[in-house]
């Protein structure tokens, strides 16, 4: 009977896991990290202040004068758990223990894929079971500003165009840049092949320095003609609060069930967000 799988095999399976899923990972980009919390904590409760007035400037020192009676809105968000299940087949792992040769890790490396692609579908968008009733809100479904004028991307300086656009909504609740984007394959491509009339420069470089020192980024689990701009940096606006970040668990089966090495891919997250002011949506591009 072949030995259990050895800390080196399993660490190269971890190892593959990890770098595929952080190839594709667009969306923990976009926010800082709170955790890990632990494979055991199942919900995060927290506060969301709707209301703050501006500070005051006194002469004389009134450390009451300036408080706010504001309206505390305690969330509880579940956290749920993310997996995809694989196989390794039994003489792929024979193969690496007699003669050294590397696992074929193609479909751990396959589940670490789309483990990563519905963390980013969660962040960027929510999570409805139904398809239609968010259960988790992703920061397009909690934005609390929209930009909606018609600006289509594939038309060169419409891309500039609608940033500032959207720039003068966030600096109206005084977000301030830098900021992220994010936006649909589709309207990315557009930018990134529009070269501005008598300048030589892509309309893309053009956008992102008008951000103010943020990213561009695409990604499907946005709608195509959407997107999203977003505060940049750790601002106290929202965060990625993880359970569990992406992990492999692995067991070797039983000879009836063929002595495949069967695994399971899986993180626990879920996205906050208290200041729904420090998202916007864009639409009709």
């Amino acid at each position: 009977m072949d030995a259990p799988i050895t800390d080196e095999q399993y660490k190269e399976i971890d190892g593959a896991v990890k770098l595929s899923a952080r190839q594709a990972m667009i969306g923990r980009r976009l926010m800082p990290i709170y955790g890990p919390l632990g494979f055991g904590k199942q919900s995060v409760t927290f506060d969301v202040v709707t209301e703050v007035g501006d500070a005051e400037v006194n002469f004389a020192w009134r450390p009451g004068a300036s408080e706010d009676i504001v309206n505390l809105t305690r969330t509880t968000k579940a956290i749920p758990v993310i997996q995809k299940a694989f196989r390794i087949n039994a003489r792929s792992l024979a193969s690496s223990r007699t003669v050294g040769t590397p696992i074929d890790t193609v479909t751990a490396r396959s589940a670490a894929y789309k483990v990563a692609k519905q963390e980013d579908a969660i962040i960027l968008d929510g999570y409805a079971a139904d398809g239609s009733n968010y259960d988790v809100d992703g920061l397009y479904q909690a934005a609390g500003n929209t930009e909606g004028t018609a600006e289509d991307f594939g038309t060169a300086t419409n891309g500039v165009a609608k940033m500032g656009l959207a720039m003068a909504v966030m600096r109206t609740d005084s977000i301030f840049p830098p900021y992220n984007v994010v936006l649909h394959p589709t309207q990315y491509g557009e930018i990134v092949n529009h070269v501005l009339t008598n300048t030589a420069v892509l309309e893309r470089v053009v956008m992102e320095q008008q951000i103010g020192g943020g990213v561009i980024l695409e990604s499907p689990s946005l709608t195509a003609a959407t997107g999203l701009m977003l505060a940049a940096g750790d601002r106290g606006y929202f965060d990625l609060a993880v359970g569990v970040d992406i992990t492999t668990e692995v067991e070797e089966l039983s000879l009836r069930e063929g002595r495949d090495l069967f695994g399971v891919v899986y993180e626990c997250l879920v996205p906050r967000i208290w200041e729904t002011n420090g998202v916007c949506t864009l639409t009709s591009i």
